[in-house]
């Protein structure tokens, strides 16, 4: 499902879409909330969130102090196991791009995470 910013939810189109009752669509919105991801407006509804530029731009600059923190981290490690895995992953992860495939990409993000 695509959804652009200002898009109202229907909770209701979520429970019979997922099969699911409203308790755990309620649930997964207010966690959206506390993120920021969705706006909930009582006896009006549920609207997803417009993206603030500021913010897109500290999350860039987060992102990539993160990632060449990380590059920094592997190079100065010695361990050969370490730089062969991380270049099958990174292979891994070129061929997910190419052929949009999400479990690899979520895979790959989480080895990186678990490190």
């Amino acid at each position: 499902m695509y959804a652009s910013p200002g898009f109202t939810i229907c909770e209701k189109d979520f429970t019979q879409q997922f099969e699911v009752s409203r308790t755990p669509i309620r649930e997964a919105l207010l966690q959206l909330e506390k993120e920021g991801l969705v706006e909930i407006y009582p006896q009006s509804g549920t609207r997803i969130s417009k993206i603030s530029m500021e913010e897109v731009r500290e999350s860039h600059f987060i992102r990539q102090a993160m990632e060449n923190a990380t590059v920094r981290f592997a190079a100065q490690r010695e361990d050969s196991e370490f730089h062969n895995q991380l270049n099958r992953r990174l292979q891994e992860f070129n061929n997910a791009l190419k052929n949009a495939e999400k479990d690899l990409l979520f895979d790959w993000m989480n080895f990186f995470i678990g490190q």
